[in-house]
């Protein structure tokens, strides 16, 4: 017969971290036929089926066992999904948006495009290490936002800003750039 699931999870609180493994046992597949069901591919979904264990995990001494485990489970993961994909979209916007600037600028020279990396290059270079490496969980590493806030020590929300903030200020700095090439 199984064990109860209060019985794990006060085991889990009390230090015997591998007893999660049986909770992962037992919800492993209906979490991932949720997740992917609201994911985009299988890559993303496997991440964020982990990512949603983790969060249990880390939030399982808050779980009341007098009631369900499932539908707490279910709740966390969906609200994870939710996020993620809310970044993604808004992500898809400012692509979107940059997409249609490059369109724009198709019929440009070549030139432009080099001063526009080079005064880029240069505007990231003048950042400090710490903004410098915010830019490149998002933008090498391709973090979301609550992977950058827990890289960063602070909320995603706070990554969020942190990203916003960096991107008016390069915007404004290659365009101060390529005001000065162009007077060159």
């Amino acid at each position: 017969m199984d064990e109860p699931l209060a019985d794990i999870v006060e085991r889990i609180v009390s230090g015997d971290t591998d007893a999660f493994e049986i909770i992962v046992e037992r919800y492993q597949r209906p979490l991932w036929m949720l997740v992917a069901s609201m994911a985009y591919d299988r890559t993303e979904a496997e991440d964020l089926v982990q990512r949603a264990f983790l969060r249990a995990f880390s939030a399982l001494d808050t779980y009341d066992t007098s009631s369900p485990f499932w539908p707490w489970l279910k709740a966390l993961a969906r609200n994870l999904v939710v996020d993620h994909l809310r970044g993604r979209s808004r992500e898809r916007r400012h692509l979107d948006s940059y997409r249609e600037q490059l369109c724009t600028r198709a019929g440009e020279d070549d030139e432009a495009d080099r001063e526009r990396r080079r005064a880029l290059e240069e505007c990231t270079e003048s950042l400090g290490p710490e903004s410098r490496g915010a830019l490149e969980l998002r933008y090498a590493r391709g973090l979301g936002f609550a992977e950058i806030g827990r890289e960063l020590n602070r909320t995603a929300a706070a990554a969020q800003k942190t990203l916003s903030r960096l991107r008016l200020t390069l915007k404004d700095c290659v365009q101060r750039k390529m005001g000065q090439y162009g007077a060159a």
